[in-house]
């Protein structure tokens, strides 16, 4: 156990380190080899004084609730006012324990919900969304395999330090109002990903290292689709979103021939609707799972957070792939059943 005097010099360290919890923990066993600093320890001493201004643990007399009406209104009328507040916050300051106010809200039929992220959309990608959409059943109307010929494309940015974690960002209801908060962008990391999904096939992952996009698709996009039979490749129909190196006309007229005038993207022969990623299958299933098995602990170096992109590329299954075709189509009807708008939160429902 810690004395406060330990507890006082995290809390120092902690703001020498720039209230970085992991440097905190290193600099800590640097210091003091003989103790045992681990990030739990550090993290709940942290928290400890953010919640109370001291690192000693206050004690509490908590009120019993059952029976108690007056409590359990306090406790509803918290969480109607404020659907986001912390369950600590509420704990500590009607002196119950975290258990008893949740208690409260399960008695009350109260749940917790995760809030869903999706991309700003502008007033003219609503009819662009839904033109979209509606070219892509007509093909599959016409041709029901063709889904597995397009070869769905798309970058992703990692970095250690700057992953997204969503699993505090919650809401209490009786029932799931079905709350979004708009992201305008996305996240900037450092190494930079390529993969793609084509059929029953999880594509890549290529790693740019200065290498112009133009390049890859005419030196190593065929090398990492060696396992893939040619009488896909022969139908093949390549897709990307509209990014600015997606863009440049070198590219566009490459891919005007190569294959010819069967791709999709901006400009395009089927143009790639904008702010769309819930409309292809890298950004709403690939690259949330890769994320989440390399981000499972920090990453200690590149080359340890490329091995575990590869690893996390090779997991995924064609059973998988197969659900995913399966939801990208749900996802066509979807968008035009929301008249182009937003459409995630229908998805259960659906």
């Amino acid at each position: 156990m810690l004395s406060n005097q330990e507890k006082r010099e995290i809390i120092l360290v902690y703001g020498e380190s720039g209230r970085n919890l992991q440097l905190t923990s290193r600099v800590l066993q640097e210091r003091f080899p003989q103790a045992r600093y681990s990030l739990k320890k550090v993290r709940k001493i942290v928290r400890l004084f953010e919640d109370t201004s001291s690192v000693v643990k206050p004690k509490r007399v908590y009120f019993p609730v059952r029976h108690n009406d007056a409590l359990v209104q306090v406790v509803r009328n918290a969480v109607e006012e404020d659907p986001n507040v912390s369950t600590r916050i509420i704990a500590r300051q009607h002196n119950i324990s975290k258990s008893s106010f949740q208690r409260i809200l399960k008695s009350n039929k109260f749940h917790p919900y995760k809030i869903s992220l999706h991309q700003e959309l502008r007033p003219g990608d609503y009819e662009s969304r839904m033109e979209f959409c509606q070219h892509l059943i007509h093909l599959f109307e016409e041709n029901n395999d063709l889904l597995n010929f397009v070869l769905f494309s798309d970058e992703a940015t990692f970095k250690s330090n700057e992953l997204m974690n969503r699993h505090n960002m919650h809401y209490w209801a009786v029932e799931n109002p079905r709350w979004m908060r708009q992201v305008d962008h996305q996240r900037v990391w450092s190494l930079n990903v390529w993969g793609g999904i084509l059929g029953q096939f999880v594509i890549g992952p290529f790693f740019f290292d200065g290498e112009m996009y133009l390049n890859f698709l005419r030196r190593s996009l065929m090398d990492l689709l060696e396992n893939v039979p040619l009488n896909i490749i022969g139908q093949l129909i390549f897709m990307h979103d509209g990014a600015p190196p997606h863009f440049a006309r070198r590219v566009r007229r490459h891919l005007d021939r190569h294959p010819p005038e069967r791709w999709i993207g901006r400009g395009g022969p089927l143009h790639w609707p904008a702010r769309s990623p819930d409309l292809t299958p890298c950004d709403f299933f690939l690259w949330g799972v890769i994320k989440e098995k390399v981000y499972k602990t920090a990453p200690t170096t590149v080359d340890d957070m490329k091995d575990r992109i590869r690893a996390a590329f090779a997991e995924i299954t064609p059973e998988t792939l197969i659900r995913v075709k399966r939801s990208f189509r749900d996802r066509l009807l979807l968008c035009l059943q929301a008249n182009g708008n937003v459409f995630e939160h229908l998805m259960c429902k659906h």
